[in-house]
C-alpha cells in the first residue's frame, strides 16, 4: 500500500476541494493507494470516512497569508517552526511516501517532506503571479522543491512559472480539474431548454474579484436597452465566513439590485450545495471574474449541464472556453460588452447548439472523475516507480 498525504490549505467548499472530493469518490477499496486528507477544521469531507483507504486528519495547515507582511510575522514563523515537526511526525507515523499539496499556499509541509526524503507534488490552481509580484519567490521555491507540479491550465502554468525557459523532465504538467459525478445527469437536455424561459446562472463566492457587480450592471443595461426580452437571473453563492469586508460587498450587490429595480429579475440565492439543480434549469452560465482564474471549475459544471457559458477574456477561464469552443468571451470588466453578449445569446440561443454540444463533449472526454483519477494515479506511479 502506497500512502499519499494530500494537504488542503482550507476547509471551505471551493474549486480545489470540489475536484478533490470528486476524484476521491472514484477510488475503490481495492486501490494500491491509501489517502490521508489533511484539513485545518471539520468539513463536508467527513462522509468520506466510509472508505477504508481514505482517512481524514484535522491539523493546522499554516497557509501563507498577509501575516508575513505585518507585525504578526514573528508569531506566524513560530507556528511554521512548530508545523515543521508536526508534519515530520505525521509523515513518519503514517509511512507517507508522497506529499500532494492541494494549494500553493502550503510550504512547511514540503520542508518536512524534503527532510523525510519523500516525493513532493504541488497542485497550482490559481494565477497569483499576475496579482502579486512578490509571490514570484513562492513559485521559484515551489519549482525548486517539487518533483512534479500539476497546473489546472496552461495559463496557470505559463503565468506562474514564466521564469522557466525549459520544462525539464516534464516537471510542469497540465491537468484540467474534474467535476462531480452528480453533474453527469442525462435528464439535462438542450432540447428541453430551447422553448423554456431563459434562466441565467452566476455561481461563485460573493467577492469583488468574482465580479457579480459587473454582472448586475450588465443585466440593468439589458433591461434598459431591450424592452421585449424576458429572463430570470440566479446569483448563487455567499461571502467567505467571518469577513466584514465582503459583508460590505454583499450589501453593495443588494443595493444595486434595489437601485435598478431588478428584484423581480435577479435573485440572490445564497450558498447552495446542489448547484447542479440550478444549472440543470438554466440556459446560460456567466462567470464575470475580473481576475485571471486558474481554471474556473464552475465553467466545466455549466458545460456538462448543457449551458452556454460566457466569461471574461483573461486567464484560465478564457483558455477553457477557447479550447472547448463552448461559449463566448467578453472584455474584462466591461459590463456593456457582457450585456451585449448575454442579449445576443438569449435571442440566438437556438443557434448555439454546437457550442453547447462541444462543452458536453469536452467535459465528458477530459473532466470526468474517472479520467482525472487515472491521470493522477499515473503521475503518482511515475514518481514512485523507482521507490517500490
Amino acid at each position: 500500500m502506497k500512502n499519499i498525504l494530500i494537504v488542503n490549505a482550507y476547509s471551505e467548499i471551493a474549486g480545489p476541494n470540489i475536484a478533490l472530493r470528486s476524484f476521491i469518490e472514484e477510488i475503490t477499496n481495492e486501490s494500491d493507494y491509501r489517502f490521508f486528507l489533511v484539513f485545518p477544521k471539520k468539513s463536508e469531507f467527513e462522509s468520506l470516512h466510509i472508505k477504508k483507504n481514505v482517512k481524514i486528519l484535522y491539523l493546522p495547515t499554516f497557509p501563507l497569508n498577509k501575516s508575513i507582511y505585518s507585525y504578526h510575522w514573528f508569531i506566524y514563523f513560530i507556528n511554521l517552526f512548530r508545523g515543521f515537526f508536526i508534519y515530520i511526525y505525521v509523515i513518519k507515523k503514517y509511512k507517507i511516501c508522497l506529499l500532494h499539496n492541494n494549494s500553493s499556499a502550503t510550504i512547511i509541509q514540503s520542508l518536512a517532506a524534503k527532510f523525510c526524503n519523500i516525493k513532493i507534488v504541488y497542485h497550482i490552481r490559481e494565477i497569483w503571479g499576475i496579482r502579486e509580484q512578490k509571490l514570484n519567490l513562492l513559485y521559484k521555491f515551489i519549482y525548486k522543491i517539487s518533483d512534479t507540479i500539476i497546473c489546472v491550465s496552461k495559463e496557470a502554468r505559463d503565468k506562474n512559472f514564466h521564469f522557466i525557459k525549459c520544462n525539464k523532465k516534464n516537471k510542469l504538467i497540465v491537468l484540467y480539474d474534474c467535476v462531480s459525478k452528480n453533474f453527469f445527469n442525462p435528464s439535462t437536455n438542450y432540447n428541453d431548454k430551447k422553448n423554456e424561459l431563459t434562466i441565467i446562472s452566476c455561481i461563485g463566492r460573493l467577492t469583488p474579484i468574482k465580479g457579480q457587480d459587473i454582472f448586475i450592471e450588465s443585466i440593468n443595461y439589458i433591461k434598459n436597452k431591450y424592452f421585449n426580452i424576458n429572463f430570470k437571473v440566479y446569483i448563487i453563492g455567499d461571502i467567505p465566513v467571518n469577513n466584514p469586508y465582503y459583508e460590505n460587498y454583499k450589501k453593495e450587490l443588494h443595493d444595486l439590485i434595489k437601485k435598478y429595480n431588478l428584484t423581480q429579475c435577479i435573485e440572490l440565492v445564497g450558498f447552495e450545495q446542489n448547484v447542479e439543480f440550478f444549472l440543470g434549469k438554466s440556459k446560460i452560465l456567466v462567470l464575470p471574474s475580473r481576475i485571471s482564474e486558474g481554471l474556473g471549475i464552475v465553467l466545466l459544471e455549466g458545460m456538462i449541464t448543457q449551458n452556454l457559458v460566457i466569461t471574461s477574456n483573461i486567464g484560465g477561464q478564457k483558455e477553457i472556453v477557447e479550447v472547448s469552443k463552448s461559449g463566448l468571451l467578453f472584455k474584462n470588466e466591461d459590463y456593456v460588452d457582457l450585456a451585449e453578449k448575454i442579449y445576443f445569446s438569449i435571442i440566438n440561443y437556438k443557434n448555439f447548439e454546437d457550442n453547447i454540444k462541444n462543452g458536453v463533449l469536452f467535459v465528458e472526454s477530459f473532466c470526468r472523475p474517472k479520467v482525472y483519477l487515472d491521470n493522477l494515479l499515473n503521475i503518482y506511479d511515475d514518481l514512485l516507480m523507482h521507490k517500490y
